[in-house]
């Protein structure tokens, strides 16, 4: 299963533990009854959910954000920090 994962979103290592079956404890409904987990072996993230297979744990571990997304991203938190920086120098000045 490992070959489906891409590196570690945060350290971006390649050493993944595969998806893990943990418990299949009773008498939860079907859907909930089956925790799975992937973990990264350098940084310890790691990312749990329900369900009878762990294709939607793979799914969320192998989302990305294309570069596009990530400046508009780095964007909006500049400006955040900004007006927050200007806002509070304005703020100390008329007191």
């Amino acid at each position: 299963m490992s070959d489906k994962l891409l590196p570690c979103p945060f350290c971006g290592n390649k050493r993944i533990e595969d998806a893990l079956f943990i418990t299949d404890k009773w008498p939860l409904p079907e859907k909930s009854k089956w925790l799975w987990r992937i973990s990264c072996g350098n940084c310890s993230f790691l990312i749990e959910g329900n369900g009878p297979n762990p294709d939607h744990l793979i799914n969320y571990w192998n989302m990305r954000l294309d570069s596009a997304d990530i400046a508009r991203i780095e964007d909006g938190v500049t400006r955040v920090i900004r007006d927050v920086l200007f806002s509070t120098g304005n703020r100390e000045s008329n007191k």
